[in-house]
């Protein structure tokens, strides 16, 4: 028994002697940390330090390197910022200014160590950006850049080689970090407005060719739209207005996306050897001109203007002030193939210089249902250019006539005469009132397209009319029109208007105008 509690005395003893080392241990090496850490601590400022103030004016050249390019920028007085090794390099100059004006003063947000000798631990051995600034003088600037910082964010930095490790900004270091093709500048498409373009293709190899044309002195049949549909239809048709230029302001905004290359032969690798689609836009510029200024015009043509304002009795003083001259311009939008993220290569057919646009803008543009911006109201004559319509079914023939006659009266406010045209009105060859006769035209014009006619139905299949109208008119132009309703299903009639049909109507429409 005396045997046995020695032993656990012994044993207890043990244990404790030790818990006492084992916390002296701890004690030492807690003591060890805090004391490191204080010596560690004695290098790092977190204070702001200017690193360079440079004349961003004097400064003459840009090099950098990632790890996507190394590229050498010279300023030249009149071109701006070019590429060394490749002078026709299209550099966007806004992003060159920017690292110009990033050495205007370069300064770090702390310095994390001085006299570092193993500079890897902050990425700095093989730095992962190296610029090098020269001014004017030769004088020359080095930062090199580094991993980023963890806590603190920033990116390590050096200057001019030196052992002293700084945190510099991530918009600093994001000047650099750009890559070939975010060097290369995107092209401009040129400005304009729904208002100023008069021409519209647009072609697309699996649903063909939509072309719009505005004539400026030609309205339709109808007198309301100078817009016609020339091509897929077989015969140009009316374009409503509103809903071309509802079209077109989807086109006055198109922008390149990014640059993928410049100066391209081979457009096989971008697929604009046969373009998938293509965007044609005529327009123009109004641009202001005095007689003064026309030297680019033929001395026929200015000695024409200048005879014209001496006869109008103009002085040179009158002749010099500017007036507004429209000067015709086009653009064509060649589409390629798609990378690999599925945005289109493109490019302007007369430029030698390849960028991206995303598929949504794209197919937005080339996608485009030609019923879309088709004028519906085909059967509105305006009832001031019509003389005579005369409706006709197979059992049954109407005619409606309107009588225009000038009379003179006499104005009670001036007293001088006044002509006066006098409408009377005639259904069948007998005399209608104004009322009766107005409400039965509406009639007669109201129906609309509702579609196109499916383009495997043959129209060319003999039918009689169930209904023809014709309208007989007093204008210079399309002074005859014949609107023919044929039979197609339970539903719908085809319109045929001179002869070609290219749309459906609502049956009951035609049938309240037979009844």
């Amino acid at each position: 028994m005396a045997g046995r509690k020695k032993k656990n005395l012994i044993t207890l003893l043990s244990l404790f002697a030790v818990m006492v080392f084992l916390i002296g241990t701890y004690g030492y090496l807690a003591y060890f940390k805090e004391n490191q850490a204080n010596q560690d601590s004695a290098d790092v400022t977190a204070e702001t330090t200017t690193l360079a103030t440079l004349e961003t004016d004097k400064i003459e050249s840009v090099y950098f390197s990632n790890p996507d390019s190394t590229m050498t920028l010279l300023k030249d007085v009149e071109k701006g910022w070019m590429y060394k090794e490749e002078p026709s390099f299209p550099v966007n100059q806004t992003f060159a200014e920017n690292m110009k004006a990033a050495f205007s003063n370069i300064t770090s947000t702390m310095t994390v160590a001085t006299d570092v000798n193993d500079l890897s631990e902050y990425g700095l051995k093989e730095p992962v950006i190296q610029v090098v600034v020269t001014l004017e003088d030769q004088t020359s600037i080095s930062i090199a850049l580094g991993y980023e910082a963890p806590i603190t964010g920033g990116y390590y930095a050096t200057v001019n080689g030196e052992k002293t490790v700084y945190i510099v900004s991530s918009t600093f270091y994001d000047n650099f970090n750009k890559s070939r093709k975010e060097i290369m500048a995107v092209e401009n498409i040129p400005t304009m407005s729904a208002d100023t373009i008069t021409h519209l293709v647009v072609g697309n190899q699996e649903e063909g060719t939509l072309e719009l044309n505005y004539e400026e002195d030609n309205y339709d049949y109808t007198g309301n739209t100078r817009w016609f549909i020339v091509q897929p239809y077989e015969t140009p048709v009316a374009a409503d207005a509103t809903a071309v230029t509802e079209l077109l302001n989807n086109y006055i905004g198109m922008t390149f996306d990014s640059a993928v290359d410049y100066d391209v032969t081979d457009l096989t690798q971008y697929g604009l050897d046969q373009p998938v689609a293509l965007i044609s836009l005529d327009y123009y510029e109004e641009v202001e001109q005095t007689v003064d200024e026309l030297e680019s015009e033929t001395e026929g043509t200015k000695a024409t203007l200048e005879a014209e304002s001496e006869t109008e009795g103009t002085d040179a003083a009158t002749r010099s002030e500017p007036t507004t001259e429209k000067v015709y311009k086009s653009f064509e939008l060649l589409i390629g193939s798609t990378d690999e993220e599925g945005n289109y290569y493109v490019k302007s057919s007369d430029s030698s210089r390849v960028h991206l646009m995303s598929a949504d803008t794209i197919e937005s543009l080339i996608h485009v249902n030609p019923y879309s911006v088709a004028y519906e109201n085909v059967s509105m004559i305006n009832i001031d250019t019509v003389d005579k319509v005369v409706l006709e079914t197979k059992d049954a023939t109407t005619t409606m006539s309107i009588n225009r006659k000038v009379e003179k009266v006499k104005n009670e406010e001036t007293g001088e005469e006044e002509e006066n045209i006098v409408k009377t009105y005639e259904i069948n060859g007998k005399e209608a009132d104004e009322d009766t006769f107005i409400k039965l035209y509406q009639t007669v014009i109201s129906p609309s397209t509702e579609s196109e006619i499916p383009k495997d139905y043959d129209t060319k299949t003999s039918q009689s009319p169930v209904l023809s109208i014709t309208f007989h008119r007093n204008t210079d132009t399309y002074k005859t029109i014949t609107i023919q309703y044929l039979p197609y299903d339970d539903s719908y009639y085809i319109i045929n208007i001179n002869g070609v049909s290219n749309f459906l109507c609502d049956k009951r429409k035609v049938d309240e105008i037979k009844n």
